[in-house]
């Protein structure tokens, strides 16, 4: 099918003819691209339109794009994403095999000089000559070393998805009442397993929808035909599959990792009341204890918020400094 896609805009055509006439037409498709346009300031991460400042791309972003602003668009851009990896998979693939031939090549060929070394040296004195040395010992580390290249693939680059600061902590225990009630529990139930999991868990999700309050902090889309399938989007400007599952963890242990910036940072944790101290202390803790158990305990609530993010209205725009 990949000769009957436009690789403009990601869109699929029954016959090859349909995608031609497509290309032809005065009026070109709505792109889908993974690079910043030329010769602008800023670029939309959605479909590459270019602006001279942060404010017409806010506003583009928020009401005219024709890929953020619609789930067709978002889904093509989820095919696209899903088309581009499994080609990148593939180079990889092929890219390994071809090492790995390379590699056969030299080992049989070093196996055949060793062998030969080996039987030069059947009536010469015990110890070899050092260019005899060297050689073998470049056999054998060849030999041992891996034959194979291990191709990861990590999305978001590796790095802190989502951004907690002190001011969602606060927040989140001044507001949220059940967080309120999750600082007068005593010791023995801060950590009880039975009762602390779900006072966690709604703290881990409360920093997560704080974090996400403004809508350019959100570089994840929960797409609405595929429920497990998340889009991230990468500092780099490209854009990522991930099952919800996975995007979930990725998600709580940006959060976690934030608690425990607050929880080391004197000057920081001292701006809450002790006992938030406590509470915000012991739930990193618990969290590090059991990461995937508190995953799939947020994996249906980080859903819904997901989905709240993708039907939330555009913000005002004058709350948007030029």
């Amino acid at each position: 099918m990949a000769d009957r896609t436009c690789a403009r805009c990601g869109k699929t055509f029954s016959l090859p003819c349909h995608l031609r006439r497509h290309q032809a037409r005065q009026t070109p498709c709505d792109p889908i691209i993974e690079r910043p346009a030329a010769g602008s300031q800023k670029s939309c991460d959605y479909c590459g339109r270019g602006f001279a400042s942060g404010v017409s791309l806010y506003r583009h972003v928020r009401q005219s794009c024709k890929v953020a602003n619609s789930d067709d668009g978002m889904e093509m851009l989820m095919d696209h994403t899903i088309s581009r990896q499994l080609t990148e998979q593939r180079a990889a693939m092929a890219e390994q095999k071809a090492a790995a031939a390379e590699q056969s090549a030299q080992i049989a060929k070093l196996t055949s000089l060793v062998e030969q070394m080996a039987g030069r040296l059947a009536g010469a004195p015990a110890t070899p000559a050092p260019q005899v040395v060297q050689s073998i010992n470049a056999a054998v580390q060849v030999i041992n070393g891996p034959v194979t290249n291990t191709i990861n693939i990590h999305p978001w680059d590796g790095e802190q998805c989502i951004t907690v600061e002190l001011a969602h902590i606060i927040a989140a225990f001044a507001d949220n009442a059940k967080l309120q009630a999750f600082t007068h529990l005593g010791d023995h139930e801060l950590s009880d397993p039975a009762i602390a999991p779900s006072y966690v868990t709604e703290l881990l999700m409360d920093l997560t929808k704080r974090a996400h309050a403004d809508p350019l902090a959100r570089n994840i889309y929960l797409s609405p035909r595929r429920a497990d399938q998340v889009l991230v989007h990468k500092k780099s400007g490209s854009w990522e599959v991930l099952t919800l599952a996975e995007a979930t963890r990725q998600l709580l242990d940006g959060v976690a990792q934030g608690i425990l910036a607050v929880s080391r940072t004197y000057d920081e944790r001292r701006q809450l009341p002790l006992e938030a101290q406590n509470a915000l202390a012991v739930a990193g803790m618990l969290y590090d204890d059991e990461p995937d158990e508190y995953a799939k305990r947020a994996k249906a609530p980080m859903a819904a918020h997901l989905e709240n993010c993708r039907r939330a209205p555009p913000p005002a725009l004058e709350k948007l400094q030029p």
